[in-house]
């Protein structure tokens, strides 16, 4: 390597740009012009980001040694087996890494690391793999160190010709290096010395040019068209998306400051976002059942969505960019597709008919699909490409279990490549044999189930526990009967379309009732600031409940805010961006600005649920004791002025309701993803409303009214919680059940299985939604905690059947009023609300033997921090030490105390 090939290394790599993960649905597409991007010349913002550079020099580098502690924070290591051969490096405690699908298929063999300032990249990992694999020759090459001077930065993404970075003022950078502020570690005396192989450390520390926008959005996915024309930048928020296209030529002419800065392309969808990815011949993006496909081919000018198809719900995107075509691969464990893209139009479709693997792959060179599944690779050999029909070749197993992964087979060798992210945040770069004498990862791992919980013993002097489905015939067959509601027909309001109904209707007086509710107002408590949501009259309904799962790791719906006065709900669904990224700011907020949804209900809400099918779809128990479903496409969109501020709401003229008085609802996607089962309890009794993606989906029809199947529970039921693949888990005053809609256990649909008997005492969720989770509860009585988490064994019949594991904490913890699981990315943790303080314990759970050889569980609950804070929590949650979903910051805390809502924020908040 030379001091050309740095150069070179330049105008290839000044790219960094920032991710953050999204949710979804299905939508209708709309473009839209960008009024705050407007195309000005670049010169008018020179001044502004030179005063953003110079801002920031905390983390400047004026010294040898300081490359010298850069280096100790990087580690690269080499691995060698019989089966297997590479690397795997890391960064310690990086806060990011380069872990999600766009910036790992754009570029596999280039890793990002950020800490404290800096930006680590490993360039060239496939050429250490390919040497270190063909040659036996350990020749690393140096990492990259790009200082990053801004502050408030949320994350970083590859891509392009440039360095992008976008940070919470949703400012997307466009940055240049100088060349000619390089620093090398270690620093030879040889100037003449032009090999950098010798080298560990290659520092960038000056930006020479900045060229940034004003764009939405906290996501950004990169790359470039299949021939390197242009270079796209996107960034995306729920519904919206930001597009950027830059040639070579156009994006040198701006750092030229003589080019003219193209306005973003925006794009509206009615439904929430999972994902964006950039290929070769299209931008993708996903919603829970819809891919849309944008065309990149014709020139940024072009950019126009091209097709849209529908995709298995709550799909993983694997995309393979390619010259000829890009391959796609949409699975989500149960069903998937393959597609082939050409010009930003479906080329080919295959159907994917592996079951049970974490992703899946398509190598369309080798016609090769690769099955990810925890430590394992599978490769399946493609002979029928038009039916996809497959036939198992071998597997190739893996030294940690994979993230996100690619692999390929190499032509030459037949050997399969991996480039992939462990779950214990380190990058690997591996080669590999085939082994064909391995049975397919999916059945292995079952196995490997059946092992480690047949063993189990649990202490019984304290509560009952049946690791089987229940036994008791009453129950065990979840007697299904037909619940005849009084209210045979849907009930259609008239529509109030004339002028003169909207002025006699009461709405605008009931949403300025709201309005005039609540206040928010930034706040200081000790070392915690934020900001406070404080209602001056009492609601008739706040998301207090854990089992509103409207999001991917927060209980109740936070952080969310969702308040009801009289039949008017209004939801303050961006708390996690909007609201907390304007308290962190410290700047006075304008409630009218945070306010995301407004809905006229029927009746007032006693409990909802939300985003089911469609992000907007509800379905409600009203304190008047009926239910009620509020399909979105009968909803009516409204406006009105309050305040010199223009309000829209959504009122329903008609609705779907059942004479039932329930005390609580939630919703339940099938195991196949083509079912919704909307659920609602009282008492004993469960029902199950059941409804197809066809039903709910059906633009031009009536929903039809279903009735409900109805389950007896032996007590009173106080809580029922999602989990994927049509399963729920049912809480009652001193039991815990499982119900299987769809028989993802053996013994087939609609059973029910006892998992907990005699075990009382408050619960709350452990909150994710993925493919994968199997569910974790907190139980809190007699001044302890327990642990549950939801596993399967094999019973005597030979049958796989749910059970929970019960973790036991030795302590007390009396006077406790609130606690709940906290999302932290290295480690579990619990967050207890006692009078007048919030305590932070961190978790491990760990397996003992007495002398007998039977298992004991416990829970060891290890003091972290307290806080004192002048109210009594009703419910409290946490966030601490997280690179993805919390942009990187630690120490959130959220808590309802009464008729107050606090957002805090601890003293570490910041990078850590």
């Amino acid at each position: 390597m030379s001091n050309k090939v740095i150069t070179a290394f330049f105008i290839l790599f000044i790219g960094v740009i920032v991710v953050m993960s999204g949710c979804v649905s299905e939508s209708e597409v709309n473009e839209q012009s960008t009024e705050s991007a407007s195309s000005t010349s670049v010169s008018g913002h020179e001044e502004h980001n030179i005063k953003n550079i110079e801002e920031s020099t905390k983390n400047e580098i004026s010294s040898i040694s300081d490359l010298e502690n850069l280096y100790k924070n990087t580690h690269l290591g080499f691995i060698s087996n019989d089966y297997i051969k590479g690397l795997y490096l890391w960064v310690d405690n990086a806060q990011w890494k380069s872990d999600s699908e766009d910036l790992l298929y754009d570029v596999y063999d280039r890793v990002w690391f950020y800490k404290n300032g800096y930006l680590y990249m490993y360039d060239r990992a496939g050429d250490v793999l390919y040497s270190y694999a063909e040659e036996d020759e350990k020749n690393p090459y140096p990492w990259f160190v790009f200082r990053i001077p801004y502050n408030n930065v949320v994350d970083f993404a590859t891509g392009g010709e440039s360095i992008a970075i976008l940070d919470s003022n949703r400012n997307l950078h466009l940055v240049q290096y100088d060349s000619d502020n390089i620093m090398m570690w270690p620093n030879e005396k040889d100037e003449e010395d032009k090999s950098l192989l010798n080298k560990k450390i290659i520092y960038f520390g000056k930006i020479k040019n900045d060229i940034s926008w004003n764009v939405g959005g906290n996501n950004l996915a990169t790359g470039t068209d299949y021939d390197d024309n242009y270079a796209y930048y996107v960034t995306w928020d729920k519904h919206k998306v930001w597009i950027i296209g830059l040639s070579a030529h156009e994006l040198n002419e701006l750092f030229e400051n003589n080019g003219i800065k193209p306005e973003p392309k925006t794009f509206t969808f009615d439904s929430e976002i999972k994902n964006v990815v950039v290929g070769g011949h299209a931008i993708y993006v996903l919603t829970e059942n819809k891919l849309y496909i944008f065309d990149i081919t014709q020139g940024f000018e072009n950019i126009k969505e091209t097709s849209t198809t529908e995709i298995p719900t709550n799909a993983r995107l694997y995309v393979d960019p390619g010259y000829d075509k890009d391959t796609l691969s949409i699975y989500n464990g149960k069903n998937g597709k393959i597609l082939f893209i050409k010009n930003g139009k479906i080329d080919e479709t295959g159907e994917l008919n592996l079951k049970g693997y974490d992703f899946v792959g398509y190598d369309s060179k080798e016609f090769k699909l690769f099955g990810f599944k925890d430590n394992k690779i599978d490769v399946y050999d493609v002979y029928d490409v038009d039916s996809m029909t497959t036939e198992y070749e071998g597997s190739l197993s893996l030294p940690e279990k994979v993230k996100i992964g690619y692999a390929f087979i190499d032509v030459g060798t037949g050997k399969v490549y991996t480039y992939f992210w462990g779950v214990d945040g380190k990058y690997y770069a591996l080669v590999g044999e085939i082994n064909e004498n391995t049975e397919p990862a999916v059945n292995v791992e079952t196995t490997s189930e059946i092992d480690e919980t047949s063993n189990y013993v649990y202490e019984t002097n304290e509560y009952e526990q049946t690791n089987t489905y229940n036994e008791d015939k009453s129950y065990e067959e979840s007697e299904t009967q037909t619940y005849e509601s009084e209210r045979s027909e849907q009930s259609f309001e008239t529509e109030t379309n004339s002028k003169n109904e909207i002025e006699k209707n009461p709405i605008e007086s009931e949403v300025k009732e709201v309005f005039d509710n609540f206040d928010i107002e930034n706040t200081q408590i000790e070392d915690l600031w934020g900001v406070r949501v404080h209602l001056k009259k009492t609601p008739d309904y706040k998301n207090i409940h854990d089992w509103l799962q409207t999001r991917t790791y927060e209980p109740c719906g936070l952080p969310g805010l969702y308040l009801a006065y009289g039949n008017c709900l209004i939801g303050i669904s961006e708390v996690g961006e909007s609201l907390k990224v304007l308290g962190e700011d410290k700047e006075p907020i304008n409630k009218y600005d945070v306010i995301s949804n407004i809905y006229i209900l029927p009746t007032t809400p006693k409990d909802f649920t939300i985003g089911f099918y469609s992000s907007y779809n509800i379905f409600m128990a009203g304190k008047d004791g009926n239910l009620y479903l509020l399909p979105y496409d009968y909803g009516k969109s409204c406006e009105l002025e309050l305040n010199d501020e223009s309000i829209y709401y959504t009122e329903y003229p008609k609705y779907i309701t059942w004479n039932i008085d329930a005390d609580g609802v939630n919703w339940i996607s099938s195991y196949s993803g083509d079912n919704y089962y909307l659920v609602a309890w009282k008492g004993d009794k469960l029902y199950i409303f059941t409804y197809t993606a066809d039903q709910l989906g059906a633009e031009n029809n009536e929903i039809p009214k279903v009735e409900p199947s109805v389950i007896s529970l032996p007590e009173s039921i106080t809580a029922v919680y999602r989990l994927p693949y049509g399963r729920m888990l049912i809480r009652t005053d001193s039991g815990l059940y499982l119900y299987d809609t769809d028989g993802y256990y053996d013994y087939g649909p609609g059973k029910l299985y006892t998992l907990l008997k005699n075990f009382p005492g408050k619960t709350v969720i452990e909150e994710y939604n993925g493919v994968d989770y199997n569910g974790n509860l907190v139980i809190y009585n007699d001044d302890k905690f327990y642990w549950i988490e939801i596993f399967s064994k094999y019973d005597e019949n030979d049958k796989n059947v749910p059970i929970a594991l019960v973790y036991k904490s030795d302590k007390t913890f009396p006077n406790v009023v609130a606690f709940s699981p906290m999302y932290n990315t290295y480690d579990e943790q619990l967050i207890i609300g006692y009078d007048g303080k919030v305590d932070i314990y961190n978790v491990s759970k760990v397996t003992l033997y007495d002398e007998n050889g039977n298992e004991k569980l416990y829970l060891n609950l290890t003091y972290d921090m307290t806080f004192n804070v002048p109210f009594t929590p009703e419910f409290v949650y946490g966030e601490d030490e997280c690179y993805c979903h919390v942009h990187k910051y630690e120490q959130y805390i959220y808590a309802w105390a009464g008729n107050d809502f606090y957002i805090l924020f601890g003293p570490k908040h910041g990078w850590f």
